[in-house]
């Protein structure tokens, strides 16, 4: 094939016949540049087989598979410092484009992989994954503006190694035995403590990882349960900021979704001891809407937990947080959903107390937040129905807010609430005639 290039007009009245004649000669060498066998790897996007040391596996004779991929596996699990690469660059590309290898292998062939070859698999994962994190930087002042989110330098061969055992998890037809002694209990505690990973992006293959894990190893469900919960009770009591509580909370938000009823004691203990405490915890405002799934799914499945649960948010209310008071009364809301009303009846006199004190709170947010509870048909039908009761108790707090507050957004909501109220009132009253 002719691949070179040149550029010879053959119109020479001026220069915009020069000019297309050389452009019609470059789109020709092009296309026999991605014709060419050097190029097609780039056109399918699998740049990574130029960087290979060797063939690709898919390449390779079914009878040499074994003997190749324990190879590159090999050279995968050695480990570099993608922060320091000096000197190691070639050697960085090559295993990136191992990976890459191993990754489209396991993707378009994983019918073809034996046992054993999922072992060794799941072994470079471990010994690429598992490691020690630095400790976090001391913030200064220079720096405590800084909200950027940390992106770990090792992260182009973690996502590969993390996607690889995704790949191996995921195979239609896997089955959890054959990996029986790669994921046990230390590949799960090793696993856990990759939970502190600053990386977001690392977290969230985790979480996946533990969620995958958790719906084929039966027998490892109650340690997975058990090792969750004791790391939610070590932030509630040790009242230390971790990362990763959110990842782990969606987890348990999906194991809860999916229990069935009738509930276990060990499951109203999750609530009393766990759930409702972490409103307190550290950190709550980057898992709140982990943790507010949790709460609503538990009680949809067992509303004899209601009570408790709403006694147990309003005995916690913040005093000094507007931030956390704010995001506890959409979690208010939210219960109101899934809370029967024979429950309703036991708390609406402290919940209604607690919607009127956030009402004249001088903290514009969490009035508006309160004030827009109204918006909630549900939370309107309930004030309909304990008239008696909730007239007197929240009406105090809409006209002081309306008389009082500095916010014009919040004066002008209580005028609107007011509104609501009396048409509440009205509507009573006509029933009463009707009667």
């Amino acid at each position: 094939m002719n691949t070179s290039f040149s550029c010879q007009a053959e119109y020479k009245t001026n220069s915009k016949d020069l000019l297309l004649a050389c452009m019609t000669s470059l789109a020709r060498y092009l296309q026999g540049l991605a014709r060419d066998q050097s190029w097609s790897s780039w056109v399918n996007g699998k740049e990574w087989r130029n960087r290979l040391d060797g063939p690709a596996l898919g390449d390779v004779p079914l009878e040499e598979l074994d003997d190749y991929l324990a190879r590159k596996l090999d050279y995968c699990s050695i480990v570099f410092d993608l922060e320091r690469p000096a000197g190691k660059e070639k050697d960085i590309s090559t295993k990136e484009a191992t990976l890459e290898d191993i990754c489209d292998y396991i993707s378009c062939n994983g019918s073809v992989l034996s046992g054993s070859m999922q072992v060794d698999i799941m072994e470079m994962v471990a010994k690429n994954i598992f490691r020690i994190f630095p400790p976090p930087l001391l913030q200064t002042e220079s720096v405590v503006d800084d909200i950027s989110e940390y992106l770990d330098p090792g992260w182009p061969h973690l996502s590969l190694v993390y996607h690889a055992a995704l790949n191996v998890l995921e195979r239609p037809d896997f089955d959890p035995h054959v990996l029986r002694k790669v994921i046990n209990k230390q590949f799960l505690a090793n696993l856990f403590v990759l939970f502190t990973s600053p990386d977001a992006r690392e977290r969230d293959y985790l979480k996946t990882i533990l969620h995958r894990v958790y719906g084929m190893f039966l027998n490892l469900r109650s340690y997975i349960r058990n090792s969750m919960n004791n790391i939610f009770l070590t932030l509630i009591h040790e009242k230390t900021e971790v990362d990763g509580i959110a990842e782990l909370l969606e987890v348990m938000g999906a194991i809860i979704k999916g229990l069935a009823v009738p509930l276990k004691p060990e499951h109203f203990e999750l609530m009393h001891k766990i759930l409702i405490p972490l409103y307190s915890a550290p950190g709550y405002l980057s898992f709140c809407a982990q943790l507010s799934y949790c709460i609503v799914q538990l009680v949809s499945k067992d509303p004899l937990l209601s009570v408790p649960t709403v006694k147990g948010l309003l005995r916690s209310w913040p005093l000094t947080d507007s931030a956390r008071e704010v995001l506890i009364l959409h979690q208010l809301e939210e219960l109101l959903s899934v809370i029967p009303k024979d429950q309703f009846l036991l708390v609406q006199l402290d919940l209604f107390n607690q919607v009127g004190r956030c009402v004249a709170s001088q903290h514009f947010q969490v009035a508006e937040r309160a004030l827009q509870m109204w918006g909630n048909t549900i939370f309107k039908e309930h004030i309909r129905e304990s008239m008696p009761m909730s007239m007197p108790i929240l009406l105090p707090y809409i006209f002081s807010s309306r008389q009082s507050h500095w916010n014009l957004k919040v004066i002008e909501l209580s005028e609107t609430v007011l509104e609501m109220m009396d048409q509440i009132d009205q509507e009573d009253m006509e029933n009463m005639k009707l009667y």
